[in-house]
């Protein structure tokens, strides 16, 4: 067969805005329909950590059909967002949504909690090494949003360590895991903005090869 070559592109920027969006309404909408359906209660006090609000079907099905899909995304926006800067923090960006998918794959009918947490721990660690990586390297001034955010994020990862030591209430540790989610989304936006007029080829492949091979499948005409 042919080697595939570029045949279409798409924007660059709609890699980094799909993860933001499909992420938000993945982990917002299991939330409201945990606590509309009595699976989980309101109330800041009462905030649970994201994985127990997809314990149950519909919230798990719906959750996985949105965030799977964004984790892919993700992964292609460090590529595409990181890649020229800072190879390295594309690689642990990469790795870090790779861990995360298996970590929610987990979440069937009884869940593995030890590859959850696994999956989930390591995404959460990777990236802040991916995002002070990235923010750091060669430092651009319209970087000024990647380097506030990643700052934020380490100081939430140590919080989180220091409220852990102290034995805190649960819910402070679930909030500190809501409030990264979003950091999180907030730090892929910055890519959109960075890759705006940006274009991605796509590899396909080329037609004249695949439609002798397509033809050669067919029943014979009798």
């Amino acid at each position: 067969m042919a080697p595939s070559k570029p045949t279409a592109s798409m924007p660059a920027a709609a890699l980094p805005a799909g993860a933001a969006v499909l992420g938000t309404v993945a982990i917002v909408s299991a939330y409201l329909f945990a606590v509309l359906r009595g699976d989980q209660k309101s109330g800041l006090t009462n905030l649970p950590d994201i994985t127990h609000c997809v314990l149950k079907q519909p919230e798990r099905g719906l959750f996985l059909t949105l965030f799977m899909p964004a984790c892919v995304l993700q992964a292609g926006s460090w590529l595409v967002g990181s890649w020229s800067q800072s190879p390295k923090a594309a690689i642990f960006g990469c790795s870090a949504c790779l861990l995360l998918v298996v970590g929610e794959a987990a979440l069937d009918a009884k869940p593995n909690w030890t590859v959850h947490t696994i999956g989930a721990t390591g995404f959460f660690l990777l990236s802040m090494v991916a995002q002070v990586m990235r923010a750091s390297v060669n430092p651009r001034p319209h970087d000024t949003g990647k380097r506030a955010i990643a700052s934020v994020n380490v100081g939430l990862v140590a919080l989180d360590g220091v409220l852990a030591l102290l034995k805190a209430p649960a819910w402070t540790a679930n909030l500190i895991e809501w409030t990264l989610s979003f950091t999180v989304v907030v730090y892929h936006a910055t890519f959109a903005a960075d890759l705006k007029g940006a274009r991605v080829a796509l590899l396909l492949p080329d037609p004249a090869a695949v439609a002798p091979r397509a033809e050669a499948m067919l029943p014979e005409k009798c």
